[in-house]
């Protein structure tokens, strides 16, 4: 996959009908890039990248280095198990707007990520720490 290609700007579609958190992504031709999918009741967050959502051929795999989400980072690895990059989260800025940083894996900033609404940021956390009905916040 070469990222130098992509048609910007991305569109991200949440599938709200499956019990994980999982999301489509197609370029600005409408054409499909990922399929993500993020394994859910685990210790450490796994996301898995596939080309399309057969889920057939994996290209990704982002695993957090903490069990608690403060100043987390995601090791990128290949279908092979090769580290790519990192996808760290910025510290401070974190509480009120998510805000990651992809490096590759030599450590050079390819790309920002910035969260949109930090008002949505705050209603997620506050419904997420709501018993039974927090499970299911990533689908609101």
């Amino acid at each position: 996959m070469n990222l130098n290609n992509l048609k910007f700007p991305l569109d991200i579609k949440f599938h709200i009908t499956t019990f994980s958190n999982d999301f489509s992504v197609t370029d600005a031709n409408n054409q499909p890039v990922f399929y993500v999918r993020e394994k859910i009741l685990s210790w450490r967050d796994v996301i898995k990248i596939y080309r399309d959502s057969s889920k057939k051929e994996e290209l990704f795999q982002l695993r957090s280095n903490k069990i608690i989400d403060f100043q987390q980072t995601f090791t990128i690895t290949d279908a092979n198990g090769n580290v790519v990059g990192k996808a760290k989260r910025k510290t401070f800025k974190s509480f009120w707007k998510a805000t990651f940083h992809i490096y590759d894996a030599n450590d050079n900033h390819l790309f920002t990520i910035n969260e949109r609404s930090g008002f949505t940021r705050m209603m997620d956390g506050m419904v997420g720490e709501i018993p039974v009905v927090g499970f299911f916040s990533g689908y609101i």
